[in-house]
């Protein structure tokens, strides 16, 4: 049997579903996680924090399910709205990610409008 995994990387947590080509689900799993506010107006994560739950999730799933991964022919991804992660020369985060909800450009958007 073919399968298929959905998985949400969103703001408050990474939700995951497991399903056959006719929309059966036969597993499902989420974790949740905290955004930081180091200051007033400000909103970020570790991106780290997000592939740990998503390798969380997937694992949980398959385990869950039995399903040998092999089995599953296509995964769909989704991820929360914009947001902008700074890379190192070896493509790994150097500083947490500046999410969708940090407000800290809001003059300068007022200025452009």
């Amino acid at each position: 049997m073919d399968y298929l995994l959905g998985i949400d990387i969103g703001t408050s947590g990474t939700k995951g579903v497991l399903m056959d080509r006719e929309g059966k689900i036969y597993a499902r799993a989420g974790r949740e996680y905290s955004i930081d506010i180091p200051q007033p107006g400000w909103a970020e994560q570790n991106p780290k924090m997000w592939w740990e739950a998503t390798i969380q999730v997937i694992r949980e799933i398959i385990k869950e399910s039995k399903v040998n991964p092999k089995q599953v022919r296509g995964i769909g991804l989704s991820g929360q709205m914009y947001g902008t992660v700074f890379l190192d020369k070896n493509l790994q985060p150097f500083r947490p990610a500046i999410i969708w909800a940090d407000q800290r450009s809001s003059s300068q958007c007022e200025f452009i409008y």
